[in-house]
């Protein structure tokens, strides 16, 4: 019934805070994947040291004190609200600090953007394993541009360019992707995913160029119907190509 035109990262880290979850942080190389940790303040942890800066460690008398005398936020209900003017209203309010042209773009409600986000989420250790190691990437929507312009050269039948003029002009005109085209793209997201469990410690990562070069070969065996049963060997002979092309 409600849409969150902004303020989902707000409500989500104060939630984490205030019941104790953990959230992840930093990626650890010796586990392979993000860690997990609490979110704290400096200023409980130097009032309350016993509670490490953690509001859910507090006493409860103090955690009922913060709760209720302590800084509110304002929340604005509209009833009467269309789709442009949401995402119009997203991009403006965001003014402290400026969107990129990917954040920018996911700022419109659409099939497009929920398919890009929730791809980009599902697939975060395949996309973490291959190119995108700082977790900064992940909150500039760095792998969902590159999900993007795979999916706008899928939507176009790899005809015209994917600048990024192209790319606003596929988010702003494009509602939704066919289901088949989406079925490609996922389908190619599996094969990722296999390259990635095969070889979970990369040692050098490939740049967002050569993953979409690679989710291009993906698509034309897919396409072709060839199938791939050796995902490790079918990367090395990628990668061993593309490097004697490169020389």
């Amino acid at each position: 019934e409600y849409v969150s035109i902004d303020g989902n990262n707000t409500s989500s880290t104060l939630y984490a805070a205030l019941y104790g979850i953990e959230v992840p942080n930093k990626f650890s190389k010796k586990e392979g994947k993000f860690t997990k940790e609490h979110l704290k303040c400096e200023l409980l942890n130097e009032k309350f040291p016993s509670s490490d800066g953690i509001f859910s460690r507090l006493p409860i008398a103090v955690q009922n004190a913060i709760d209720t005398h302590g800084a509110k936020l304002s929340v604005e209900v509209l009833h009467e609200i269309g789709t442009d003017e949401m995402t119009k209203m997203f991009r403006d309010v965001n003014t402290q600090t400026s969107l990129n042209r990917q954040e920018n773009r996911q700022g419109r409600i659409s099939p497009v953007a929920e398919f890009v986000r929730k791809l980009a989420e599902e697939r975060r250790d395949s996309l973490r394993n291959l190119t995108y190691t700082n977790p900064k990437d992940f909150d500039k929507l760095k792998p969902d541009q590159v999900i993007a312009t795979f999916a706008c050269k899928v939507h176009n039948s790899y005809s015209g360019d994917v600048q990024h003029r192209d790319l606003d002009s596929f988010y702003e005109n494009v509602c939704s992707l066919d289901l088949k085209d989406e079925k490609k793209i996922e389908e190619v997201f599996e094969d990722l995913d296999n390259i990635s469990k095969s070889i979970p410690k990369l040692k050098k990562k490939i740049n967002k160029g050569v993953l979409l070069s690679l989710m291009d070969l993906l698509l034309f065996c897919r396409e072709s119907g060839l199938k791939i049963k050796k995902h490790k060997e079918f990367f090395l002979r990628f990668q061993e190509h593309r490097l004697r092309l490169e020389e």
